[in-house]
């Protein structure tokens, strides 16, 4: 595979990959925006105008340019995450000229109304409300806001009710304005596509797009503590079917790993359904790595002797445990 970088004289930069074994092109645009890199009253801003941008742009009106790619015979969509915000579309190769047309309207013509605005604002607020009662999405936040005490990587991707509450659509329409500029932004495109013919066919959309400056906030340095530490905490979750629990319980083993640290997120609710013994040599693994913060998500009505019996598994690896 084929892969070359062009950089723009307005700070935008295309990474192309060529794979012509089939007919087709995907393009990522990337927004060099994310939760970690929002001021503490823009949190949530990020996701927030991801949704945004699909509501309407200068050629397509409410809610048409999903359709014009579906009509296309692909697929478009994104993602917010505390780095970045994507668009990646995917389509047959012999719409890549229209397909680079509809990602410059994404993030050079957005122009959704206030009642776009009001109306998407409900949504997000709402799926804010249902992360915080879903225990995996909930403990799996906890576990950045907990292990880190500094940067910016504890921060929401979906943000703060109190910063969504209080938003209104023109302050979305300045970060947009603000963050959504080409020295913030790079694409990736890959498939069946000739360098030098994809570079034309994206210069009318991107090479006059105007330069801005764009503030980034510092990166805070961590300071990590030098033995494991337990944090136990309380959270009534409304829903009464407890399957998604479990399921977190089961992959205890994989969830979240930042750098050679290892934390684990539980809801105590499902602890009756599991081994002790197994589960306190999970805790005994993250125990021999050292230094980390062990995270340990308990809802009310934990087996006391179960907690006690988890807790002394961490302290007897070589760490300490503090309930």
């Amino acid at each position: 595979m084929n892969v070359n970088k062009q950089n723009f004289k307005n700070g935008f930069s295309v990474i192309t990959a060529r794979d012509n074994s089939n007919p087709l092109i995907s393009i990522q645009l990337y927004v060099r925006m994310g939760s970690a890199r929002e001021l503490d009253n823009q949190a949530g801003y990020s996701h927030f105008v991801e949704h945004l941008v699909f509501k309407s742009t200068k050629k397509y009106p409410d809610n048409s340019l999903m359709d014009r790619v579906t009509f296309l015979g692909g697929s478009i969509n994104a993602y917010t995450e505390f780095d970045t915000t994507c668009f990646y579309i995917t389509l047959p190769s012999k719409f890549t000229e229209e397909a680079l047309s509809l990602m410059a309207e994404i993030v050079r013509q957005a122009d959704f109304t206030d009642r776009d605005f009001e109306s998407e604002k409900k949504v997000i607020i709402e799926e804010f409300k249902q992360y915080q009662d879903d225990p995996e999405d909930f403990f799996v936040e906890e576990i950045a806001k907990t292990y880190f005490k500094k940067n910016n990587y504890r921060k929401p991707i979906i943000g703060s009710l109190e910063s969504l509450e209080k938003s209104t659509a023109d302050q979305l329409r300045s970060f947009y304005q603000e963050y959504y500029s080409p020295s913030n932004c790079f694409m990736v495109a890959s498939g069946d596509l000739e360098e030098e013919k994809f570079l034309k066919m994206l210069e009318p959309h991107f090479a006059d797009w105007q330069k801005k400056k764009v503030e980034k906030l510092p990166i805070m340095k961590e300071d990590f503590p030098n033995i494991p530490e337990v944090i136990c905490f309380d959270k009534k979750i409304s829903k009464s079917d407890l399957s998604e629990q479990s399921a977190l319980i089961e992959s205890i083993d994989t969830l979240g790993l930042i750098g050679s640290e290892v934390i684990y997120a539980a809801s105590s609710s499902a602890f009756a359904k599991v081994d002790t013994a197994t589960y306190g040599r999970s805790l005994l693994g993250a125990g021999s790595i050292g230094a980390g913060r062990v995270l340990l998500g308990v809802t009310p009505g934990t087996d006391v002797q179960t907690q006690n019996a988890t807790l002394q598994a961490l302290a007897t690896s070589g760490g300490s445990a503090v309930a």
